[in-house]
């Protein structure tokens, strides 16, 4: 599977964990990382995070063996606030 910019992407993917009030480590952890996103569905490299979400992309009925491409979110476009989590603008 490639990402829309032709890098390889993370065999390890989690989706994006859900912390209501992020630690200031948690939150740079997290921003850190790339985020991929499929079918608006937010995910990272659960390695990457140090396993801060283990959730299977498999649970929000995304079957990544059948993905081809899949789009990285650009830096610029992360975001967090207390009421939406990680999202992207």
């Amino acid at each position: 599977m490639l990402p829309q910019f032709g890098e390889p992407v993370p065999g390890d993917l989690v989706l994006m964990p859900s912390i209501k009030q992020p630690t200031f480590a948690e939150t740079h952890l997290i921003f850190d990382t790339e985020w991929y996103e499929y079918e608006n569905v937010l995910m990272v490299s659960g390695s990457a995070i140090d396993w801060l979400s283990e959730s299977d992309p498999l649970d929000a009925d995304i079957d990544l063996s059948a993905v081809e491409v899949i789009d990285r979110v650009s830096d610029a476009l992360k975001r967090w606030d207390y009421t939406d989590g990680f999202y992207h603008a």
